[in-house]
């Protein structure tokens, strides 16, 4: 479970993140909005540090995990569908199958709303009153609109991203093979 707590946590740091650049820009020049933007640049540089770290130990670690997961929730399904099973073994199949569908869930959804709330720090930023600003304070925003566009997927394995899609790709995938396994046998 810490993969999703991580996402929790730099997401909620990006919301407020988001909060206060719409704080800092509504005011006229104001002289404490230099030192309240460079601590936001500060921080936003420290999240991105987190997701670089999150990026390099996830992709091999979640691949592994996606590939067991997709094979058992396929596996499982096909033995729910095609066998006779008392009641007692259906319960613990299901259960099984929702445990593993959780199990990918979180992490998928919170990645994914990693880059929604990425897109929206970059939204934020531009509806600052930059244009009315110095010099100094349009770089900023600029290189933090710049930073929260930049911000990629973490790749499974180098192939798939991990957001929502793939989760519901995967789900998809694993009731196709045990629809094609109920078909044929």
């Amino acid at each position: 479970m810490f993969p999703p707590i991580c996402f929790v946590l730099l997401n909620a740091h990006l919301k407020i993140l988001s909060q206060q650049l719409l704080r800092v820009g509504a005011g006229d020049r104001e002289p404490h909005t230099e030192l309240n933007l460079a601590t936001i640049v500060e921080r936003h540089n420290i999240i991105l540090k987190i997701y670089k770290i999150l990026d390099e130990t996830l992709s091999r670690t979640f691949f592994v995990e996606l590939l067991v997961a997709s094979i058992q929730l396929c596996v499982l399904t096909v033995s729910i569908i095609s066998r006779d099973m008392e009641l007692s073994e259906l319960m613990f199949a299901a259960g099984y199958t929702c445990t593993l569908t959780l199990q990918l869930l979180p992490i998928c959804f919170f990645a994914d709303q990693f880059q929604s709330f990425s897109e929206q720090l970059a939204d934020a930023a531009y509806a600052t009153n930059w244009p009315d600003q110095d010099r100094s304070f349009r770089f900023a925003i600029l290189f933090i609109i710049h930073r929260s566009q930049k911000c990629r997927f973490i790749f499974v394995g180098g192939l798939v991203p991990i957001n929502l899609p793939t989760f519901l790709g995967i789900v998809r995938c694993a009731y196709t093979f045990s629809a094609i396994y109920s078909m044929v046998y």
